[in-house]
C-alpha cells in the first residue's frame, strides 16, 4: 500500500516528468526519428538521448513503486 508521502513523491514527479517532455518534445522526435539531422540542426543529440532515456527509467521506477513487484 501507498502512504501519503509516496502518493505527494509520485505526483510531483510524475508533474516534473510531464512538464519535460511536454517542453521538449519536439526536439525528442527529432532526436528519435533523425539524429543525423538533429545534429545537422546543432541540438545536443547526445544529451536529449541521455535526458530521454533517464525518463524512461523514472517512469519504469515509479511505475514499480506505485504498483508493486
Amino acid at each position: 500500500s501507498l502512504v501519503e508521502k509516496d502518493v505527494y513523491l509520485l505526483g510531483g514527479t510524475g508533474i516534473v516528468m510531464a512538464v519535460l517532455v511536454f517542453l521538449g518534445s519536439k526536439e525528442f522526435k527529432i532526436v528519435s526519428f533523425d539524429p543525423d539531422f538533429a545534429r545537422a540542426l546543432g541540438l545536443p543529440v547526445r544529451f536529449i538521448e541521455g535526458l530521454l532515456a533517464m525518463l524512461i527509467v523514472l517512469s519504469v521506477c515509479l511505475g514499480l513503486q506505485a504498483v508493486g513487484v
